[in-house]
């Protein structure tokens, strides 16, 4: 393993270098944290790797520019306000799943938009503020519906098409967003 140190739109960046021997092509990914690897074949050469960033410079900055607004922490007015929306929703919905639960946290989060803890506590991303209505009650639906089932059982699945028979284009489309845009 080695690092390539790059300058890519002015933003010097160290690049990770993997050799590995399944590799069949050069890859290059982005993590949530802004860590970018490259992936070579064994028997290719470390100069490869660099024109292969090189080439790839403006997918680079696309996506580090997109690492980079996923960072900014949300401001306290922005929590305020996730935190106000998701209370309203769970009332909203809560009654109609037929569940209550425990506390309520609204998290800076970069691969989930919720969850339930196995002592029915619910997180939610607070960057459901930038999701439709519809998606933000099939998330609220989803999480409440943990609370009767921990798991993705065909009786969980059962428990949201009760309240939103729709859920499947729902699920789908949230499905479809990129959590670091």
């Amino acid at each position: 393993m080695r690092y390539l140190e790059v300058d890519i739109g002015g933003t010097p960046m160290s690049i990770k270098v993997l050799k590995h021997h399944w590799a069949k092509k050069l890859t290059m990914k982005v993590n949530s944290l802004g860590e970018v690897t490259v992936t070579i074949p064994k028997h290719s050469s470390y100069n490869l790797a660099k024109k292969f960033v090189e080439t790839n410079t403006p997918w680079l900055q696309a996506r580090a520019d997109v690492i980079s607004r996923q960072k900014t922490k949300p401001t306290q007015n922005e929590l305020r306000q996730a935190r106000a929306l998701v209370y309203a929703k769970l009332d909203r919905w809560g009654s109609e799943v037929g569940v209550t639960w425990n506390k309520v946290f609204i998290r800076n989060q970069s691969t989930r938009w919720g969850s339930c803890s196995s002592v029915n506590n619910l997180s939610f991303n607070w960057r459901v503020l930038n999701l439709s209505p519809e998606l933000q009650d099939y998330l609220i639906v989803h999480e409440l519906a943990h609370i009767k089932q921990h798991n993705h059982s065909k009786q969980f699945w059962t428990e949201v098409a009760r309240v939103l028979p729709d859920y499947r284009e729902r699920k789908r489309q949230l499905d479809a967003i990129d959590l670091i845009q």
